[in-house]
């Protein structure tokens, strides 16, 4: 029973911070973008920014909370305070490009500290059914971004004061989830290097491979796609709001299906699955000439493809007792090098040329297939 309202109070706060984040990323890209009048790399590069900041300090979150566990709820309660205080007041008040991607920066680090213990957290309290719980994590999380996206693509607000509003929600919603993250830890002890060894495993390498290229494909569909589909393609706010949702909630569909897929079938069957999907629609959108609405039905599908792994590479559970809060924070570090990595790609080639603004996705649709193949030689 305590297990059960502690995952509907985590629930609870990971739906606000999600929405606060689902208004803030396409605010402040807009807000870079036209507001301070910024190029297309500059905008990119703030999620090259904080996933930078977010790789830094995921693997040291997961080792944190391999040897010191019961400090979970502070880190993640100080961590959504800065947060906060970032969105409402830093953000908003910045007149430069550069100084907005450092504020970023560090809101990606507090977030490497933040999310990945949370995982842990919801995967503990899911117990035997962790693959699950994480599923519904990930699926409240996407609802969340998506009514956010909704919100920002009507809302009157100027971008200033929409990222504003996401901070207050933001900061709200550490008092929640750092509720439920009290006390919450397996008691169990394991030494660092016990857990590396685990974490070694070839096919727990291989689930952290695939949240790398994930996440390069997670990475321009984000800040970098938002510009590129107003520019290219002359996809307005308000319409840029509306396949944000749509993608959002089918995101939700696919990532409880692929959780409970898990608890059947193994995660790594369920990614070999996912990567498949992902890639085939990276590919989609890569080709511009097949017109606004096939890239947005392929934008429907990486975008389902890359939230549906992420129940799959986060969950400790494939890493068992030991080795579990490492195998979570190299996987959100291998995503975050992804997201990081894919947006300067991105970005660089669009300052080129906007004709090659479609490349990135052909490249990260290469870079699954990859994954895919190392898949079958693996498992034989």
């Amino acid at each position: 029973m305590r297990s059960r309202l502690k995952l509907m109070v985590l629930y609870s706060g990971l739906f606000a911070a999600a929405v606060a984040a689902g208004i803030a990323r396409p605010a402040i890209a807009y807000y870079v973008k036209y507001d301070i009048g910024s190029t297309m790399l500059a905008a990119a590069g703030l999620t090259s920014g904080f996933m930078a900041g977010r790789a830094l300090a995921s693997l040291a979150s997961g080792v944190l909370s391999e040897v010191l566990p019961r400090y979970r709820w502070l880190v993640i309660l100080v961590g959504l305070a800065i947060s906060g205080l970032i969105l409402y007041e830093v953000i908003p008040s910045s007149r430069s490009a550069s100084t907005v991607i450092v504020a970023m920066g560090v809101w990606g680090i507090v977030s490497g500290f933040i999310w990945p213990s949370l995982q842990i957290v919801t995967s503990e309290l899911g117990g035997g059914r962790s693959g699950t719980a994480m599923a519904i994590y990930f699926a409240l999380g996407g609802l969340g971004i998506s009514i956010g996206n909704w919100y920002f693509g009507y809302s009157k607000l100027s971008y200033a004061q929409l990222i504003e509003v996401s901070g207050l929600a933001m900061g709200f919603s550490g008092l929640l989830l750092a509720y439920a993250s009290y006390d919450i830890y397996k008691r169990v002890t394991s030494d660092v290097k016990s857990a590396v060894k685990r974490v070694l495993d070839p096919l727990i390498l291989w689930v952290i491979l695939s949240a790398f290229t994930l996440g390069f494909l997670s990475g321009i569909l984000r800040e970098y796609f938002y510009i590129y589909v107003h520019e290219v393609y002359g996809l307005s706010k308000d319409s840029l709001g509306e396949l944000l949702l749509v993608s959002g909630l089918m995101s939700v569909i696919g990532g409880l299906i692929a959780g409970g897929l898990a608890d059947r079938i193994g995660i790594a069957r369920s990614l070999y699955f996912v990567l498949i999907i992902s890639a085939l629609s990276s590919i989609g959108l890569g080709l511009p000439f097949l017109g606004i609405l096939i890239v947005s039905a392929a934008y429907v599908g990486a975008n389902t493809g890359v939230r549906a792994s992420m129940p799959l590479t986060r969950n400790a559970a494939l890493a068992g007792d030991v080795g579990g809060s490492l195998m979570v924070g190299a996987s959100n570090t291998a995503s975050s090098l992804g997201m990081m990595t894919g947006p300067l790609v991105a970005g660089l080639l669009y300052e080129v040329s906007p004709t090659y603004g479609g490349l990135p996705f052909l490249a990260s649709g290469v870079l699954l297939f990859l994954t895919i193949i190392l898949y079958r030689r693996i498992t034989g």
